[in-house]
């Protein structure tokens, strides 16, 4: 399977049968912190707990681009296993993210994107073997691509436990 196929397998976010991806959704979609939404959970401790979820990436599998910045071609997202050619693998994550502002933190950017994929729709999944695999894709008024997330199911969930957790 390629990141092409994958993108063929479109999804409607709350119209799936798994009841824990639906959550994970509905909490990036209203919950987590500094979403723009009355729901939000506000956490000063917000930073802390997304370096807890990201140390276990490899800095190869992510990357924060200014604003200003051209989105990557197909190249560049090649290395990062995002580009169409690329092939899924078992233990396949990466996100390539373009932040709103300069100060927006890389928490801050990765919780707007997923936000925004999952209400425009932009959510792709594709069930093999025992891993479901998400990519979340975001793209601004002019219909340029902001950010690409491959997720599966799993980091999904770690990221989502993270954030709730006290400590």
């Amino acid at each position: 399977m390629t990141i092409s196929s994958l993108r063929k397998k479109h999804i409607v976010p709350f119209e799936i049968d798994d009841k824990e991806l639906k959550t994970c959704f509905s909490y990036f979609l209203y919950k987590a912190p500094t979403i723009d939404s009355s729901h939000s959970t506000p956490d000063k401790r917000v930073e802390q707990k997304w370096n807890v979820f990201i140390k276990d990436w490899k800095h190869e599998q992510y990357k924060f681009y200014a604003s200003s910045s051209k989105f990557p071609d197909q190249n560049i997202l090649d290395n990062y296993g995002l580009a169409d050619i690329s092939k899924l693998h078992r233990l396949g994550r990466a996100f390539i993210c373009k932040r709103k502002e300069a100060q927006e933190s890389n928490y801050e950017c990765v919780a707007r994107h997923l936000r925004n994929s999952i209400a425009h729709g932009n959510v792709y999944m594709d069930k093999s073997a025992n891993r479901i695999y998400l990519l979340f894709e975001d793209y601004n008024n002019r219909k340029s691509k902001t950010a690409m997330l491959l997720f599966s199911k799993k980091d999904l969930q770690n990221l989502m436990s993270k954030l709730t957790r006290e400590k």
